[in-house]
């Protein structure tokens, strides 16, 4: 046995080689494209001349403050969140307005307690705008933008959850929202009425952004866990791993394979993960790269439980090859071995702020 396995994992190391040269293709899909696309078109045909006008200066304002506190000025994001609250107090909106600036006002101060660490707070606005998104689409009829936007928020919540370390929480949620995009739930356990009806009005590019913000988001909260732990949070997820009977709903087939081969990892069969591990890692990277790297982690995982001739000699041909890896997140540089990288590195993409 071995041996066998000795060879499946040489197999499976060239094929992370051979993939590790193709080239990163994410999606053009930006977090909030689509909502401001949608709002743009509402508010065009549905609001005021001085609505429109309002709305854009409270946007711009909130924008400068998402822009500081990415950069770590949190201080002075603070300072931009406060004068676009002070502005939408001191101006006369419609309604739906004060609606649709008061959503993004929370979404936007969600992003600033979330990167100062204050999850609890966070989780608590994103609830709020939620609950505003959903007076939106019943009392004023704003459907594609109040559910395009509550299911970025869904996905906000999950990271949210994720570096709160509340995995369980953020893993069921996950697999409910990665079935709902695919038709196979009807319903989210959120505030608002949800429909597969309403999926399928969703701009394709905007459904497959935040299929795989939530993917990556899953790869990294497993990444590294003990394996009866990683097995008893991916049985949470509950999630239909097998490609939906109705193709056009799949949004992803590598995704169901990842899923696939992770589900085969966490119960410890060895040949079924090594077997289609090979195959998926020889494909690349594409636009999945915390999936593949998550794999790669669980190579590594796997050689040193089995304790092989070859394992350190694996691990050191892995560690050499990661450290010049594109857009491989920190959490994972000692899971791989890999010291530290400059900033120079890309962030990776995710839902909507945060």
């Amino acid at each position: 046995m071995a041996t066998s396995y000795s060879k499946l994992i040489h197999t499976t190391l060239a094929s992370c080689q051979q993939g590790s040269k193709k080239s990163i293709q994410l999606t053009s899909w930006k977090p909030g494209s689509a909502v401001r696309e949608s709002a743009k078109m509402l508010m065009d045909c549905r609001l005021s001349f001085i609505d429109k006008l309002f709305i854009r200066q409270h946007y711009l304002v909130l924008r400068q403050g998402l822009v500081t506190a990415r950069q770590g000025q949190l201080i002075k994001a603070e300072q931009h969140f406060t004068a676009a609250q002070k502005f939408l107090q001191s101006n006369q909106f419609s309604p739906e307005g004060d609606l649709i600036c008061k959503s993004f006002q929370q979404t936007a101060q969600a992003y600033l307690d979330y990167r100062r660490g204050d999850f609890n707070q966070a989780r608590t606005r994103t609830l709020e705008a939620l609950a505003i998104d959903t007076a939106l689409e019943e009392d004023y009829n704003f459907h594609l933008l109040g559910h395009s936007h509550r299911l970025e928020l869904a996905g906000n919540l999950i990271r949210i959850d994720s570096r709160w370390m509340q995995c369980q929480r953020a893993l069921e949620l996950a697999g409910q929202l990665l079935s709902y995009l695919e038709g196979v739930l009807e319903e989210l356990p959120l505030s608002g009425s949800w429909s597969s009806e309403q999926v399928v009005l969703l701009p394709v590019e905007s459904a497959l952004g935040i299929f795989l913000a939530v993917t990556s988001e899953v790869a990294l909260m497993l990444a590294g866990k003990n394996r009866q732990v990683a097995r008893e949070l991916f049985e949470i997820m509950a999630y239909p791993m097998e490609l939906p009977a109705d193709q056009n709903r799949c949004l992803h087939p590598r995704v169901h394979t990842w899923f696939l081969l992770k589900q085969a990892f966490v119960k410890g069969d060895t040949t079924t993960f090594l077997e289609q591990a090979s195959h998926f890692l020889a494909e690349g990277r594409g636009d999945i790269p915390l999936l593949w790297y998550g794999t790669v982690v669980d190579l590594v995982t796997l050689c040193d439980q089995l304790a092989l001739p070859n394992s350190e000699l694996v691990r050191q041909d892995i560690a050499r090859n990661a450290a010049t890896w594109e857009k491989l997140p920190k959490p994972f540089f000692p899971l791989l071995g890999v010291l530290e990288k400059s900033n120079s590195y890309n962030k990776l993409k995710s839902c909507s702020h945060p």
